[in-house]
């Protein structure tokens, strides 16, 4: 059975800026998600119920990268250097990493600190995060990696894409899932994080 998006959760209007601005490459999102057979990846037994088989996370990740790769996604760093200065983060934090460098040796910072971000993946200036993995992770990736491509002015918007409950039942236990994560995008408020995310639940 192919997935499908059952759940979405659109924070900060992320899905009609997608529609109005990239809706060539939400659709190939959707695609991609669409193509995905479930079933290759439910490989590994239920020692409770030997009976039973349950979805590999690690399978089921590489049947998404063949998706996204097949329509020309890739993964993406967003690189940049560390400063305690808000105003000069402020002014640097849009231009090319090693421009941050040259600013931040002209203001006397000996050995700048180099960081960088990577989202599993990128074409054009949407940024894609397939997530079925812990909540920490989840965390990491909406709350870090996604606004680091925003503010970074590499993408428009972030999309996560999560397992349903029903879906992260047959997986893991301790995986996270759609519901938890909207949930608390909801309950932190329009302006935290500050950028524009879209989630998307999704199950075979």
């Amino acid at each position: 059975m192919h997935m499908r998006i059952v759940s979405t959760y659109a924070h900060q209007q992320a899905e009609e800026l997608l529609k109005g601005q990239y809706p060539g490459l939400l659709a190939e999102v959707m695609a991609s998600v669409a193509a995905v057979i479930a079933e290759e990846a439910q490989t590994r037994v239920d020692h409770q119920n030997p009976q039973r088989l349950l979805y590999d996370r690690l399978i089921l990740g590489k049947l998404f990268d063949r998706q996204f790769a097949q329509r020309g996604w890739t993964s993406a760093r967003c690189s940049y250097y560390l400063t305690a200065d808000k105003k000069m983060m402020q002014e640097i934090m849009g231009l090319p990493a090693a421009q941050q460098k040259e600013i931040l040796i002209r203001q006397g910072v000996k050995e700048p600190l180099y960081r960088y971000g990577e989202t599993d993946y990128k074409k054009e200036r949407v940024t894609v995060e397939v997530q079925l993995g812990h909540h920490t992770r989840a965390v990491t990736d909406l709350y870090a990696k996604h606004a680091l491509f925003v503010t970074a002015g590499m993408s428009i918007a972030g999309i996560e894409i999560l397992a349903t409950r029903k879906m992260q039942r047959e997986m893991s236990p301790t995986a996270t899932f759609f519901e938890a994560e909207a949930y608390l995008l909801m309950r932190h408020g329009a302006g935290d994080p500050p950028v524009p995310l879209l989630l998307m639940g999704v199950e075979p």
